[in-house]
C-alpha cells in the first residue's frame, strides 16, 4: 500500500516573476567626423522584459524571460523603426558533485569579461550564449554558441576550460566564426592575474591567439594592465591596453576581441574595437550619495599598425564619408583620437533607475589626415530610464 507523503515547504519549488522595462535616447553627431556630411543619428530604444525564475529544493534553477525590443532612428529626418523579440534567456541550473551545471539559454562571463562576456544591458535585445556551462570552485568548462546578439552569427561557436585561483585565471579556448572574408578558426590562450599591493589593486592580463583568419595564417595577441585605487566615496582606475594588428600576404596579425565586453566609454561601444589598438584610460567615480554616483573617463587611442584601419567593435573598418579609416601607405599616423565621458547614475528605490552621459572623441591626426572635408569632433548623448522588478 502507496501513503502519499507531505511536501515540506522546504521541498516545494519558490517561484518569483522577472520583468524589467527600459527605455533609453540617444544622440550620435558627426559620427564620421566630416562637417560636410550630415550622419547625425537620434534614437529612441523601447525594451520589454518579463519571465520566471524557480529556485527548487536542491539548489536547483529554473529561469525562462522573454524580451521585445523596438528600436526608432532618425538619420538626415528619415524616421525608421526596427523591432525583435526572442528568448532572451532559458536554462536550468543544477549541483551535482561539487560543481554547477547549466544547460540551455544563458549568461557567462570568463574573468573579467574582456575575450568572454555576454551583455544584457547595453544593447537593446543583448548577448545570450546557448550549450552548457559547467563550474567548480577551481574549473569551468564551456561549450557555447551565440543565441541572442546584434549581429547574430548562426555558426559562431566558442569552447574551451579554465582553471581558476584566488588570484589567477587561465584559460583555452576555440572559436570559430563566419566572417565576410571567410572562416575564422582561433585558439586562444588566455590569462588574468589579479593582486593586491598597498592599497591598490592590480590586474594583469594577456592572451594569444593562432589560427586561420581570412584565409591567412593568424597570429595575434594583447595585452592589458589596470591598477585601482578606493579612497572614501572616490574610486578610480588606470588602464593600459595593446592588441595586435596588421597583415601581410600571408598572414593576419589582428587581435579577435571574440565576445567582448570592452572598452569602459560605453559611447564608444560600437566605435571601437580591441584589434589594432593602443589604449590609455583613467577613470574616476565619485559617490555623491547611496544612491547617486558620478562618473568621469578619459581616454587616448592610437593604432598599433598605422598602415591598418581603425576597426570598430564587430571587426569591421569604421566608415567614414568615402570609404573606411585606412591608409595602408601610413602616412596618416596612428593617432586615432581622445575620448571624454560624463556619466551620472541615480537610483531612486530597488525598482526604479536612471542613467545618463555625455561624451566626446576629439579627432586626432589619423581621423584629421582621412577626412577631406570640414574636420568635427564627433559628440554623443544617451539617457535611460529603467525599471526592474
Amino acid at each position: 500500500m502507496f501513503i502519499d507523503q507531505p511536501v515540506t515547504p522546504q521541498q516545494e519549488w519558490k517561484w518569483k516573476p522577472l520583468l524589467e522595462i527600459r527605455y533609453r535616447h540617444e544622440q550620435r553627431n558627426d559620427r564620421d567626423f566630416d562637417g560636410n556630411n550630415n550622419d547625425n543619428r537620434s534614437e529612441n530604444l523601447e525594451r520589454f522584459r518579463f519571465g520566471l525564475s524557480g529556485s527548487g529544493p536542491k539548489g536547483q534553477k529554473l529561469v525562462i524571460q522573454f524580451q521585445s525590443g523596438v528600436d526608432d532612428f532618425d538619420v538626415k529626418h528619415h524616421w525608421s523603426t526596427s523591432k525583435n523579440s526572442d528568448v532572451q534567456l532559458g536554462y536550468l541550473e543544477l549541483p551535482f558533485s561539487g560543481a554547477t551545471y547549466t544547460v540551455g539559454r544563458q549568461t557567462m562571463a570568463l574573468a573579467d569579461g574582456r575575450l568572454l562576456c555576454s551583455q544584457t544591458s547595453w544593447g537593446n535585445m543583448g548577448r545570450t550564449f546557448d550549450g552548457i556551462h559547467v563550474k567548480s570552485k577551481t574549473l569551468d568548462v564551456f561549450a557555447l554558441r551565440e543565441g541572442v546578439n546584434t549581429n547574430y552569427d548562426p555558426n559562431a561557436n566558442i569552447s574551451g576550460v579554465a582553471y581558476n585561483t584566488k588570484t589567477n585565471t587561465a584559460a583555452a579556448m576555440f572559436h570559430h566564426a563566419e566572417k565576410t572574408m571567410g572562416p575564422l578558426d582561433t585558439w586562444v590562450l588566455n590569462d588574468v592575474y589579479k593582486t593586491k599591493i598597498g592599497g591598490y589593486a592590480l590586474q594583469l592580463e594577456g592572451a594569444y591567439e593562432l589560427g586561420r583568419a581570412s584565409g591567412k595564417d593568424l597570429r595575434a595577441w594583447l595585452a592589458s594592465a589596470r591598477i585601482n585605487r578606493t579612497s572614501g566615496k572616490l574610486k578610480g582606475y588606470l588602464e593600459a591596453n595593446v592588441a595586435s594588428g596588421g597583415s601581410s600576404s600571408d598572414k593576419n596579425n589582428n587581435f579577435d576581441p571574440i565576445y567582448s565586453g570592452w572598452p569602459s566609454i560605453y559611447g564608444l561601444r560600437t566605435m571601437q574595437g580591441q584589434r589594432n589598438i593602443q589604449e590609455l584610460t583613467f577613470s574616476l567615480d565619485y559617490k555623491v550619495t547611496q544612491k547617486t554616483n558620478l562618473t568621469f573617463l578619459a581616454s587616448s587611442f592610437w593604432l598599433f599598425d598605422k598602415r591598418d584601419a581603425w576597426y570598430s567593435a564587430t571587426g569591421t573598418a569604421n566608415k567614414k564619408a568615402s570609404g573606411t579609416f585606412l591608409d595602408a601607405t601610413g602616412n596618416s599616423g596612428n593617432e586615432i583620437g581622445q575620448a571624454l565621458q560624463f556619466e551620472v547614475t541615480h537610483k531612486f528605490d530597488s525598482h526604479n533607475s536612471i542613467w545618463a552621459g555625455v561624451g566626446a572623441l576629439l579627432p586626432g591626426e589619423f581621423i584629421r589626415n582621412q577626412v577631406t572635408g570640414n574636420c568635427r569632433t564627433q559628440q554623443w548623448a544617451f539617457a535611460s530610464y529603467t525599471y526592474k522588478f
